[in-house]
């Protein structure tokens, strides 16, 4: 579960469901604090709303300042996937960032409808 949010506008947070709206472009996102251990990972989202906004990529999941894993582009969604792939060279620990915007800006609603990191190599 998403604990907490962070933002710039004016965004309507749902923590239970996890899900983003705004009418206008804003930068908004649920934070979820992670750690992973070193390795070789595949994530796979899926997302459900509307994205509209400035720019192409106005949603996003990623690690919050650090690392965009995927990019959201502007359209209509229904428990869309979409998959990244990362190397964690050391272990991390920080948190996992969902929402509109996010090195842009963003409008509409999106609803994270599930994720998961599946690690498929150990580093030595």
């Amino acid at each position: 579960m998403f604990l907490s949010d962070e933002y710039w506008g004016k965004p309507t947070f749902d923590i239970t469901v996890p899900s983003v709206s705004a009418p206008v472009p804003v930068d908004a996102a649920l934070l979820k604090p992670i750690e992973l251990p070193t390795g070789k990972y595949h994530i796979k989202i899926k997302v459900s709303g509307t994205v509209e906004g400035p720019v192409a990529g106005a949603a996003h999941f990623s690690f919050h300042g650090t690392n965009k894993l995927i990019t959201i582009p502007t359209g209509k969604y229904a428990n869309q996937s979409f998959t990244a792939d990362f190397i964690a060279p050391k272990p991390i620990k920080t948190q996992l960032v969902f929402g509109l915007g996010g090195w842009s800006a963003g409008s509409g609603t999106i609803r994270l409808d599930s994720a998961t990191f599946e690690r498929f190599a150990k580093l030595d």
